[in-house]
């Protein structure tokens, strides 16, 4: 089997081309453990990467998939944490000085177990992760479904259909959006206090760009929208499901970083007894990535 160990250095240079000059804060909203992997992953790579930047990841639902805090009959572990597990790993092997990938582009680097920490924001207990380079906040809100049709999803709580909208483990319970949006609110101007460059990445939600996304993807974007709109960051959003129908438009490298992140969730999933993402389907987003930038 071919190795491929690929350096930092490179790594940065064909990405950015050079380092940011001025320290700044990178915000990555997802609705689901695997998004940021699989849309926005050379970016977040690179931002890790980077020595300049404080990268913070924000994941809204659980993607529980309605299973709450259960697991399948034939699986070790609880469906939502075997995507947990592999959002932390893909976090983890972000910082490793050296990507390190077979001839599939998946990740050499073992999973490792993992403990979080809590901490109260606005009268919420909240899960976090720290790395060395990184930060993340595990809002463990229940998956809505791809419409919003589940009895509890972001969009129900974004129109006032539903209120009073628990997480899964029943830790804390959301009276409303504002009380969630506020809540991402405290979180945003802890994490970037101190810092003049604001970075906030974000699904697209421009239905003509990106028809045809999760509906839990387009209110975890507009979240991030209503809640940095103070802050007046600079913007990024990206195209998600509607890539599959795009041009592929990566190669090399930026495919490397996409499915060397992608495989901590693949690698999670296939340990804990549940099928492999690791397929066309999924891999048709590595190989594309569409954005646009507001400034």
């Amino acid at each position: 089997m071919r190795t491929q160990y690929l350096t930092i250095a490179f790594l940065m240079l064909l990405i950015w081309g050079c380092e940011n000059s001025e320290p700044s804060v990178a915000f990555y909203f997802s609705a689901h453990p695997d998004d940021w992997q699989l849309f926005m992953g050379e970016k977040a790579y690179a931002d890790v990467q980077d020595p300049k930047v404080k990268t913070v990841f924000i994941l809204t639902t659980a993607g529980d998939a309605a299973m709450g805090m259960t697991a399948s009959e034939n699986a070790n572990l609880p469906y939502f944490k075997a995507r947990e597990r592999g959002y932390i790993n893909a976090m983890k092997w972000a910082e490793n000085p050296m990507m390190k990938i077979n001839e599939e582009g998946r990740s050499l680097y073992p999973l490792e177990d993992y403990e979080l920490s809590e901490m109260v924001v606005n009268g919420h207990p909240i899960m976090k992760y720290d790395t060395e380079s990184s930060t993340a906040y595990l809002l463990y809100l229940p998956d809505g479904f791809p419409e919003g049709q589940y009895t509890w999803s972001l969009q129900k709580l974004y129109q006032g259909e539903i209120s009073n909208m628990p997480t899964i483990d029943s830790a804390t319970i959301f009276k409303d959006w504002t009380d969630l949006q506020n809540t991402v609110k405290t979180i945003l101007n802890m994490e970037s206090n101190g810092y003049e460059e604001i970075w906030v990445n974000l699904a697209e939600r421009d239905t003509v760009l990106n028809p045809g996304d999760h509906s839990d993807h387009w209110h975890s974007s507009l979240l991030g929208d209503l809640a940095s709109a103070h802050l007046a960051p600079h913007k990024r959003y990206y195209r998600e499901y509607a890539m599959t129908e795009m041009d592929t438009n990566l190669t090399g490298t930026a495919v490397d970083i996409k499915r060397f992140l992608f495989s901590a969730n693949a690698a999670s999933k296939e340990a804990a007894g549940y099928s492999s993402p690791w397929n066309d389907h999924h891999l048709a987003w590595v190989v594309r990535s569409y954005w646009r930038e507001e400034r």
